[in-house]
């Protein structure tokens, strides 16, 4: 976890805001997948993925598949319930979310106008 850094704490009245996380690799405009994030993010903060899974109100198999890039957080309180359970600020999971899909759009389109006949969807 070296370079890796929780910036931005804000503390008033005894409650900490959520924080954010900075990655030199992010920052530097490198692509991480997004369940590579969230897995860096839940790393630096010490928690299993059962945890997060209990704080999020939904399985630790779905944190797992999630991590690993088998499943998608393709719903709006999936990405709140997440955020809030990794405390880390929703715009700034909203934000990895939105270039996770714009990366993989755009390496989905240079697949599909390299090899059509693989791009059709299946039946």
């Amino acid at each position: 976890m070296q370079g890796w850094k929780v910036v931005g704490i804000n503390v008033k009245n005894g409650d900490a805001t959520p924080k954010w996380v900075t990655f030199p690799d992010v920052e530097a405009g490198k692509y991480v997948p997004l369940g590579a994030l969230l897995a860096r993010v839940r790393a630096l903060r010490g928690l299993s993925q059962v945890v997060v899974a209990d704080r999020a109100g939904m399985k630790a198999q779905t944190v797992s598949a999630i991590e690993r890039g088998i499943y998608g957080i393709e719903r709006v309180p999936m990405i709140l319930r997440l955020a809030d359970a990794l405390d880390i600020p929703r715009v700034q999971l909203f934000e990895w979310s939105a270039r996770h899909v714009e990366t993989a759009s755009s390496r989905y389109a240079k697949y599909a106008s390299a090899r059509p006949e693989r791009a059709r969807p299946r039946s």
